[in-house]
């Protein structure tokens, strides 16, 4: 189980993952049900766009810190919404954590969070 499914757990003493959880899926969920765009761009950081996948897949919050998200990372999701209703029918992930600079991570070895751990440790 993903330290952030525990009741209490939070990043580094802020807000709760599951407080979290609830605003982005709010959020997200009430875009989803404006009736006036057909393609949406969300630019955010890393732990919302983990935040939205795990709704996306259906996950909860074990499924967290299991989706990796690269520092200009690009997510593509199709959301099916019924126009009369409003009502969402599919939720479809096409691509996930695609970045320009390595598509394929074949030149990744470690986690963002330890990439900027090492940074601020100042190991590179």
């Amino acid at each position: 189980v993903d330290p952030a499914a525990a009741a209490d757990a939070s990043l580094l003493g802020g807000e709760r993952y599951a407080a979290f959880r609830e605003r982005v899926v709010a959020a997200l969920e009430r875009l989803v049900a404006e009736p006036d765009w057909d393609t949406l761009l969300l630019v955010c950081h890393g732990g919302t766009n983990a935040m939205i996948l795990c709704w996306v897949l259906g996950g909860e919050l074990d499924a967290f810190g299991r989706i990796e998200q690269d520092p200009c990372c690009l997510n593509v999701i199709d959301l099916d919404v019924d126009p009369e209703s409003g009502a969402l029918l599919r939720r479809l992930l096409r691509a996930v954590n695609v970045t320009a600079h390595d598509p394929v991570k074949a030149a990744v070895e470690l986690t963002a969070w330890e990439t900027i751990a090492r940074s601020l440790l100042g190991g590179g």
